[in-house]
Formats: structure tokens, C-alpha cells, sequence
């Protein structure tokens, strides 16, 4: 299918969700949470989501700093906001892969670009997941032994798959294959450089995955925090169970950067422990416009930057 094409149907799939979402809740009794949050803890969400981005800049920064390259944790925070912010209103994986491209220019190639995108995509996705399974099974009220003997295997299970990805070759082909697709061939020494992380920079990869957890226990606290602006309420803890499973959802690709999908599937998840649906509806669209409201002032600020040179 047509990239264009498969952009805007995306596009269409996001709005019509959204607008499913507004017509159930109330577009006026959304509008209405949403500007009467309590002014004070609104400086409060911004410096959360500050340090969510300084925190993912800084996994990527450790990645980087594998391969023993001097590029500076500004610039790396640099290029992962660029990439994000092309992302979000770009097709496919343009907006992603461009930090790859962003590293070539300071002298990393694209073989050691795509290992630290891929890596850095496979902690995220191995942590949120493990925590999605328990988060379900809250959800779901399922307590039972076995159930939550399955549910603490998940994080080692989630471990075991991800060192099957970048460990085994059979792995490192179907990344190739399935997820770089036409891009693998030009990221050379690809599989070389992902089996040297792993022999020599183990410890690295280890505490990735701790500053993962800890940046989406922000997220958690940013939920959390809005949702009492926005005179609502849940415990910290089932957020924290339930956001990730969220996050999953709306990486499934039916609409742009899982617009819709993650404002819906929250309305739906958060009314299953009580949580009205103008407050969770309300919660995740403002976290939305903030992301979107980063993103286009980044994009326009490199476009201005680039028509002064």
C-alpha cells in the first residue's frame, strides 16, 4: 500500500476512535475536565514529562556510549526529540529510523545506529509488557496461584526473549526480516555489533532496563497527579499496573503514534476500577496535546533554524 495513503487512513482510523470516544464521554464534559484542572499541578505534570524525555535520552545515551563514541548526552537528547517529534506526523518508521540517521552525521554508523534503536525499543517493550500481563490479570481480578506464578515468570520470560533477539541468529534474522524490512541493508555489521553488546556490555543493558522501570513509574505518577487535577482518583499502584497496558495497545499500528487508541483504551480500562470517563478520557487526550504541542514547537524550531542557514 501507498505510504501516503496508508498515512492518512491512520490518520482517519485515529480521528474516527477519538471521536467515538468524545461522542460516549461528552466532547463538553471532556473540554470541561480539562480546563478546570487545578492550576497547581500543572507545573507539577510538566517537570514529570520533562524528565521522562531527559531519562529516555539518557538510555539511549548509555547505548551510545557502548561503542565508545563521544557524542555529548545534549545531543543525544537532541536527536531522540527530533526523531519523536518527526514521528509523530510522519508515515511508517521515518520519524524513528531518523535518529539513526541523526547519529551517522556524528560519526556512528548505521550498523551501531540500529542496534542501539533496536535495543533501546526491545527493553522498553520488554518491560511494559511484563508489567502489562500483571496489570490484566488486576484488571481481570485474577489472583489465583498459578495465575500470579505465570504473572512474576513474565519478567524473566520477557528477559529470555530479548536475549533470544540480539544473542541468536535466527533472532537477529527475523528483526532483519520483520522489523527492519528494507532498511537492513544499510545497517551494516548490524548482527556483529548486536552480539558484542551482549558479551561485553552486559551490566549496561542491565541498567537500561532499571531506568526503563523507573521512567515509567513516572508515567505512572504523571497519571496519577492528573487525574487528582482533575478531581478524580485511583490507587498509584493499579495505574501503574494498568498504564503499560495501554501504552501496548497503542502501539498496535491502526492509527498514528496510537492516536485514539490509547484515549479509548483508557476510558475502557480506568472504568473497570471505577475511574469516571471524562477523568481518564480527560487525562490521556491532555497528555496527548502536550506530546503533540512538544513536538510541533520542536518541529518548527528546526525548520526555522534550518531556513537561517
Amino acid at each position: 500500500m501507498n505510504k501516503t495513503l496508508k498515512f492518512f487512513l491512520k490518520a482517519v482510523i485515529g480521528i474516527l476512535i477519538l471521536g467515538i470516544v468524545f461522542y460516549n464521554v461528552g466532547i463538553g464534559n471532556i473540554y470541561h475536565t480539562i480546563i478546570g484542572i487545578k492550576i497547581v499541578f500543572v507545573p507539577l505534570i510538566l517537570v514529570l514529562i520533562l524528565i521522562q524525555y531527559l531519562l529516555s535520552a539518557l538510555t539511549l545515551k548509555i547505548l551510545v556510549d557502548i561503542f565508545d563514541n563521544k557524542i555529548p548526552y545534549l545531543k543525544v537528547l537532541e536527536y531522540l526529540m527530533r526523531g519523536y517529534s518527526i514521528g509523530l506526523f510522519s508515515p511508517g518508521r521515518v520519524g524513528e529510523l531518523s535518529f539513526v540517521y541523526f547519529l551517522k552525521k556524528d560519526g556512528l554508523d548505521y550498523g551501531k545506529g540500529g542496534v542501539i534503536f533496536l535495543i533501546d525499543k526491545m527493553i522498553t517493550f520488554t518491560t511494559i509488557s511484563a508489567i502489562s500481563v500483571v496489570g490484566i490479570l488486576v484488571l481481570l481480578r485474577n489472583f489465583n496461584p498459578t495465575m500470579m506464578l505465570l504473572a512474576a515468570a513474565t519478567i524473566p520470560i520477557g528477559i529470555g526473549v530479548f536475549i533470544f533477539f540480539i544473542a541468536s541468529r535466527i533472532g537477529r534474522g527475523m528483526i532483519k526480516k520483520y522489523v527492519l524490512k528494507k532498511f537492513a541493508p544499510q545497517l551494516a555489521g548490524f548482527s556483529a555489533n548486536m552480539t558484542n553488546v551482549l558479551k561485553k556490555k552486559l551490566h549496561l543493558l542491565l541498567l537500561n532496563f532499571v531506568i526503563t522501570l523507573f521512567r515509567w513509574t513516572l508515567s505512572a505518577l504523571t497519571i496519577y497527579f492528573m487525574f487528582i487535577g482533575f478531581g478524580g482518583h485511583a490507587e498509584f499502584w493499579k495505574i501503574w499496573l494498568i498504564n503499560p497496558v495501554i501504552i501496548v495497545i497503542s502501539i498496535v499500528p491502526l492509527s498514528i503514534a496510537g492516536l485514539g487508541l490509547r484515549e479509548g483504551s483508557a476510558v475502557v480500562l480506568y472504568r473497570i476500577i471505577d475511574v469516571a470517563s471524562n477523568i481518564s478520557g480527560g487525562a490521556y487526550l491532555f497528555m496527548t496535546m502536550i506530546n503533540y504541542a512538544v513536538g510541533s514547537f520542536v518541529n518548527l524550531y528546526y525548520l526555522f533554524r534550518k531556513s537561517k542557514k
